[in-house]
């Protein structure tokens, strides 16, 4: 069993991944974000929703999550989201090593 539970807001991830901000919405000057003191630790952003608001102002969390979700990688920024992959690469080894466990 991995328990992960999400602490900050999601958006916090997207932050850590600013070329696929930059391609979901079509916004070239986003893919600079991670260069900015702000937006360099995505975990460490204090209320990341609302920053993003400012950056993308049509951005909704539904409709974004899923525009996000089509461009979002591996290649991310953020240490939660590492940690959160890493659970479940080891679940699914898991599963694959002892399918009568699943």
């Amino acid at each position: 069993m991995l328990v992960r539970i999400v602490c900050q807001e999601l958006e916090a991830w997207y932050f850590g991944a600013p070329a696929a901000l930059a391609e979901a919405f079509g916004r070239e000057e986003i893919r600079r974000v991670a260069s900015s003191a702000r937006f360099r630790e995505p975990d460490a952003i204090v209320q990341p929703a609302r920053a993003l608001a400012k950056l993308v102002p049509e951005f909704q969390k539904v409709s974004g999550a899923r525009r996000l979700a089509r461009v979002l990688s591996r290649d991310n920024g953020s240490r939660s989201f590492q940690v959160l992959l890493t659970g479940i690469e080891g679940l699914r080894e898991q599963v694959t090593e002892s399918p009568e466990s699943a």
